[in-house]
């Protein structure tokens, strides 16, 4: 996660920004798996909606990219 990203910026500081990061992350990788891979089972959607909506609780501006993913 963190070798293309900024994330090992928010590494050496203890804030919200890093978890709410690592969710988004975690959830854009499990949407692209939902829609490009076809996966269809239920612990992918919950993985995808309980990543998508800790992230929005970690960061506030996060909840764009919720509302996004639960569109799709």
């Amino acid at each position: 996660v963190a070798c293309g990203t900024l994330l090992t910026t928010f590494a050496v500081v203890l804030t919200n920004h890093l978890p709410a990061a690592a969710c988004v992350a975690a959830s854009a990788w499990l949407l692209l798996r939902i829609r490009c891979d076809g996966l269809r089972s239920r612990a992918a959607f919950a993985g995808l909606g309980l990543t998508a909506a800790l992230g929005a609780a970690f960061e506030l501006p996060a909840l764009a990219w919720l509302a996004a993913s639960l569109a799709i």
